[in-house]
């Protein structure tokens, strides 16, 4: 459409008038982003955006904004842009402004779309003014003047890490008012948390439908963990009727945002043939998504997968690998079945048995408190060689 088309001819300009002055990636991104090499600007910005930059946090914005070496996503471009506007750059919160009065990305919000014109308009974007007095006509006095408060009240640079510092130390009461402003503004980090509060009654008395009502607000502004909870809400019924083919959709929702806990959710569901068809594949996929993120769960029932040849080609070389990686965490039931996998010779080096290794696994998952572990060192201690015991204690 023309309108978007000069909508987002706008963008590119606000976005790279400062972008063009800095050296090194952002510049070599802007560089590649000219010549209409996209996949490269987004490989130069999304690191630095990620790292909090404002520059590249709207670069990459706008490549989603776009859809430009990427699919179009006006959610994610919002997520991006927002990032960049909670530092306080008012190129970001023109965008943000403009996205909220549009519904691009986002639910439309005449009242949030003037208090981000507001805010850009306070640091003298001149474009930000005439769209704002201009979208000011068709409100009310009563959203004029909320837009114009939360405006007055926006001091995002710290406010919600102070806020999650108090609710650390148990000061729910100053965390709940640090991140209702910023809730109220669409921040998706505090309704989140908020969110939380309700859900788990910190500060506020337990109530699963107004932490339903933050978690969709939330989710609404791209929240992975807002998704996932909701997916768990359904799936035990709290604050709504149990339905696991809805748990399994918002987990699959926040799986796609690459959360290791709806990965490893979702794969659950798919072992168990719960919300969704059995597929031991499927949720070998899932389990190697989170897995790979470090996932100690997830680890160990990838390693089951392969031990059993469920969904995997049976491969013991694997299985050790990935009870291994979840031994190392600490967890007792890899590191028993790692013990298993060693006093048997499967998957170890050379195939051999090595009882010193599985003594000395089985003996940490016995002290968590893992009672096989404690009656499989009785079975092997009197298969072992002097001193091996020792060797395995060191």
């Amino acid at each position: 459409m023309p309108g978007i088309k000069r909508l987002s001819a706008i963008f590119l300009a606000l976005a790279w008038v400062s972008v063009a002055a800095i050296a090194g990636p952002l510049e070599d991104g802007l560089d590649a982003a000219k010549r209409g090499d996209y996949a490269t600007a987004l490989k130069l910005w999304h690191p630095l955006a990620e790292q909090g930059n404002a520059e590249a946090q709207i670069g990459v914005g706008l490549l989603y904004y776009s859809g430009e070496g990427v699919p179009q996503d006006y959610s994610e471009a919002f997520k991006w842009y927002l990032m960049a506007a909670e530092q306080g750059d008012a190129r970001a919160e023109h965008i943000i402004g403009i996205m909220y009065s549009l519904g691009q990305g986002v639910q439309k919000n005449d009242m949030l779309g003037l208090m981000w014109l507001n805010l850009a308009a306070a640091q003298g974007e001149e474009l930000s003014q005439k769209i704002r007095d201009r979208q000011a006509r068709r409100m009310t006095t009563e959203q004029i003047a909320e837009a114009q408060r939360l405006a007055a009240e926006w001091n995002p640079k710290g406010q919600f890490e102070n806020g999650l510092a108090a609710y650390i130390e148990g000061d729910y009461a100053t965390a709940m008012k640090l991140w209702r402003p910023l809730a109220k503004a669409g921040n998706p980090h505090a309704e989140y948390h908020i969110g939380l509060m309700y859900m788990e009654g910190n500060g506020v008395k337990r109530n699963y439908a107004t932490a339903l009502k933050w978690y969709h607000k939330a989710a609404g502004h791209g929240s992975a963990q807002a998704k996932n909870n909701i997916g768990h809400m359904y799936l035990k019924g709290k604050g709504l009727r149990k339905s696991p083919r809805k748990a399994a959709e918002w987990f699959r929702k926040a799986a796609d945002q690459g959360l290791a806990g709806a990965q490893y959710h979702l794969a659950v569901m798919y072992i168990a043939g719960s919300g969704v068809k059995k597929n031991d594949a499927e949720a070998a996929k899932w389990y190697l998504k989170a897995a790979e993120q470090g996932h100690a769960i997830a680890q160990l029932h990838l390693g089951v997968l392969y031990k059993d040849g469920a969904g995997v080609n049976k491969d013991y070389t694997q299985t050790v690998k990935w009870f291994t990686m979840a031994a190392e965490q600490g967890l007792p039931d890899a590191q028993f079945n790692l013990a298993l996998m060693y006093g048997t010779g499967r998957g170890v080096p050379d195939m051999e048995i090595d009882f010193v290794r599985a003594y000395a696994w089985a003996s940490l998952a016995a002290e968590q408190g893992h009672k096989d572990a404690k009656q499989y060192l009785k079975l092997i201690s009197p298969l072992m060689k002097p001193g091996d015991i020792d060797e395995a204690k060191n």
